[in-house]
């Protein structure tokens, strides 16, 4: 039986990879209004698949539409759509975080994790270290609201890749791994942009682009649709402890 929400699916389906082939063969006009319009029937999928809905997940996949929107509007006001897209990026990404956060015991993660912390806060901290002089060396001075956002920018998506890495670890569950291949993708498509400004080969950097963001928000998708996963796991008295990821 044909539901609305294989509807909705397939034409998300459809949508993702007329964006993922408008980028592989350059078509950069269709591209910008199918990757729009992708995020919008997600949205639209996301709240009426017929399972519960978390706030939080919502605000993500709302925020990350929001920008995308800025497309239909961005010659007529270019300054403003620059910053309103940073800011439902910044929104989006830390409502992915606290969706994330909620889900973790912070004491038992570092009661068990505690070299893979220590690892991921070096690995965190020199990464932002490195985008930072990226953009200061090839963008000089920005106005104080531009350099704010782009460095809250910058750390959200490196935490956004740290945490999901983490909650994986932690929850030891297909739906985690799901999660965290998503946020993989997506954050390999936000550092792959940056080398649009550094190569003359634009339309392979827009293939990588296209290939990076579908693979991501498919992995999303899958994540959504994940039935919930339970697994014993050993806690810090070395008793058995089940854990429930419970569906969005």
């Amino acid at each position: 039986m044909i539901t609305n929400k294989r509807i909705i699916a397939v034409i998300l389906l459809l949508l993702g990879l007329g964006y993922l082939v408008s980028g592989i063969l350059f078509k950069s006009d269709y591209t910008k209004y199918s990757r729009a319009f992708s995020f919008l029937v997600l949205c639209t999928y996301y709240l009426f698949r017929g399972k519960k809905t978390n706030p939080l997940f919502l605000l993500f996949l709302l925020g990350y539409m929001l920008a995308e929107t800025t497309v239909f509007y961005y010659i007529e006001f270019r300054e403003f759509a620059n910053i309103f897209s940073l800011v439902c990026y910044i929104i989006s990404y830390s409502s992915l975080l606290a969706f994330m956060f909620l889900k973790i015991n912070m004491k038992e993660l570092f009661k068990r994790f505690t070299p893979h912390l220590i690892i991921l806060l070096l690995f965190g901290s020199y990464t932002f270290y490195i985008l930072n002089n990226i953009i200061n060396e090839n963008f000089g001075e920005l106005p104080l609201l531009d350099f704010f956002l782009e460095n809250l920018y910058n750390i959200l998506i490196i935490k956004v890749l740290i945490v999901s890495f983490l909650n994986y670890l932690y929850h030891d569950i297909t739906k985690a791994l799901l999660l965290f291949i998503a946020c993989l993708f997506i954050v390999f498509f936000e550092f792959t942009q940056l080398a649009y400004y550094f190569l003359k080969q634009h339309d392979i950097v827009n293939v990588i682009c296209s290939l990076f963001l579908f693979s991501g928000f498919l992995f999303v998708f899958l994540y959504v649709n994940h039935d919930k996963n339970t697994k014993s796991i050993s806690s810090s008295e070395g008793m058995k402890t089940e854990l429930e990821i419970k569906s969005l």
